[in-house]
């Protein structure tokens, strides 16, 4: 039988809501990125997969193998298909509309109408009262250069509807998908429901045990079988140390703030109020948002545990776990259980007023109006620049680096390997060149840790900067301004470099090949190579109002 209109009209507007949320995710997480941040490491490795024969040796590459392999090879498929770019784009999109998707299947599971939803969406997308934000760096709707969080946070909000409505084999399923995608992520989320199938233990079979065993571990097999490859590199050693967590990334194991550690207890509060003022009342949702309380109460205990090793203890091993990345999730089920009960009580209040059942109601539309002077507020504030509808190519930034990059890519040798900024990244993903080392790509594990140090210590010039996280990125290019002609020939012919990327102000007086503005490239003495610059001509078809025309190319 064919379906009515008035389901036809539903289904449209279910869709057109979950495209309007996921619209509202893009825009205010600062619209889509291509090649920037994390797509810096991402890109050289998808592009080996495609290629076996690019850049081998390439240390960056090497470095990054194993990192989120499965999104990796996700991206190189689409990239066959659609090309580099438009595959980031493209999975900016799904992710971002699955992730809607997931908000929508878990709002009906609540019981919240498409008007709650919306609501809700708004919230995240704007993050008002911490809504989707936690209690570090990383955010719900993950970063606007698309990563695998994007999707794994898409799975959880679906795992927890069925965990919700006791599909008890699909949560399993679902849980291994997760570890698919992001193995962090899906080890943390395994821990988040194994107390759930713990209590309803005595309902279960033999049978079950071991179809939700399988239904988790098939799917996450491809992941664990690279997590071994990053645990033969050490991820857990020692040496990994607490040192190396504050040298280049704190912002992943610190509390962001103390206004965080203050909202996310509010969403706690307000989750073990809701439970309570629910199943007081008798209401069938008081299970539901009893489910998401025990969750963030988990992730809460965790967090406690993490802060401990971190700030008290010292040891460094919990924190590699980083249980703290999913601290958003607390948010999220705050402004979940909010909604459900402004939801109830609205619904309720309506029951005692016969005749207005049809009506969008007092407290949603409150919610509503919150929600729209929130967003109103983000648009039209100079200080939160965040808001942005489009897409933004690294590749197009109108900036000096860019601009050599790109001279190198089209003119410089391919067959050896650059001296750059290290503080500087994208110089592999915008040239298709190798560098010796570049501080935003590092390594997962032991491995190639001491390379690494070693590395960005001989282009510090003997020593490595006392800063933490990207406050190194300017004390590592400071002291690799400096580096003396004799420095540079050393290092050139420790790492087989022919080639150097120096800023203007470097002391340096090596043969130049190519300048602009801030950067000059320069050809390292003392290095047997029979690479050559392709296309002489290069500078000349550059823009001349940047580059200074010589004719002394080699």
């Amino acid at each position: 039988m064919a379906p009515d209109r008035k389901s036809v009209a539903g289904a449209l507007a279910t869709a057109l809501c979950v495209v309007a949320v996921a619209a509202l995710f893009v825009i205010f997480n600062g619209g889509i990125s291509v090649g920037a941040s994390n797509h810096a490491g991402l890109v050289p490795v998808v592009r080996r997969i495609i290629d076996p024969a690019y850049l081998p040796g390439d240390f960056g590459i090497e470095l990054r193998l194993y990192h989120h392999r499965v999104f990796a090879y996700a991206v190189a498929g689409c990239s066959i298909i659609f090309g580099e770019d438009n595959a980031l784009i493209l999975l900016t999109i799904i992710g971002m509309t699955l992730l809607s998707a997931a908000l929508f299947y878990l709002c009906r599971t609540l019981g919240l109408s498409r008007v709650g939803f919306m609501t809700v969406g708004l919230f995240i997308a704007t993050n008002l009262a911490w809504a989707g934000l936690g209690l570090e760096e990383n955010i719900f709707v993950g970063n606007r250069d698309i990563q695998p969080t994007t999707f794994a946070h898409a799975l959880i909000l679906f795992g927890v509807g069925c965990l919700i409505k006791k599909k008890y084999h699909l949560a399993a399923f679902l849980a291994g998908l997760i570890a698919l995608i992001h193995i962090q992520v899906g080890l943390i989320f395994a821990l988040l429901i194994v107390p759930f199938y713990i209590v309803a233990l005595r309902s279960f079979r033999f049978g079950d045990l071991v179809r939700f065993a399988a239904l988790f571990f098939v799917p996450a097999s491809f992941a664990l079988s690279h997590l071994s490859h990053v645990l033969r590199r050490g991820l857990f050693d020692s040496s990994l140390s607490l040192y190396y967590t504050d040298f280049r990334h704190p912002h992943h194991f610190e509390l962001i703030s103390v206004a965080a550690a203050v909202w996310v207890a509010a969403h706690l509060f307000a989750q073990a109020i809701a439970y309570w003022w629910l199943r007081r009342r008798g209401r069938p949702e008081s299970r539901a948002v009893g489910v998401l309380w025990v969750m963030s109460s988990t992730l809460a205990v965790l967090a406690l545990a993490h802060f401990t090793d971190y700030y008290l203890l010292r040891v460094g091993t919990l924190i590699k776990i980083q249980f703290i990345r999913l601290s958003p999730l607390m948010t999220v089920f705050g402004a979940l259980t909010v909604a459900t009960v402004v939801n109830v009580w609205e619904g309720e209040r309506q029951r005692r007023q016969a005749g207005e059942t049809r009506r969008l109601g007092f407290a949603t539309a409150a919610l509503v109006l919150v929600g729209m002077l929130w967003t109103l507020y983000w648009v039209t504030v100079p200080t939160r620049p965040r808001h942005f509808i489009g897409i933004k190519r690294y590749a197009d930034h109108s900036s000096a680096w860019v601009d050599v990059c790109h001279w190198i890519k089209e003119h410089g040798p391919r067959d050896t390997v650059y001296l750059t900024p290290p503080g500087n990244s994208g110089f592999t993903y915008l040239t298709d060149r190798s560098t010796v080392a570049e501080f935003k790509i590092n390594p997962d594990g032991t491995r190639y840790l001491t390379d690494w140090f070693e590395r960005l210590r001989d282009l510090g010039g003997g020593a490595l900067p006392g800063g933490r996280g990207f406050k190194n990125n300017s004390l590592l290019n400071q002291s690799f301004a400096s580096l003396s002609r004799d420095q540079l020939a050393a290092l050139g012919e420790k790492y087989r470099a022919a080639y150097a990327v120096l800023p203007k102000s470097s002391p340096a007086d090596l043969e130049v090949i190519y300048e602009n503005k801030q950067f000059r490239v320069v050809k390292l003495p003392g290095v047997a190579t029979a690479v050559s610059v392709s296309g002489r001509l290069g500078a000349q078809e550059a823009s001349p109002e940047i580059i200074e025309q010589r004719s002394d190319l080699p």
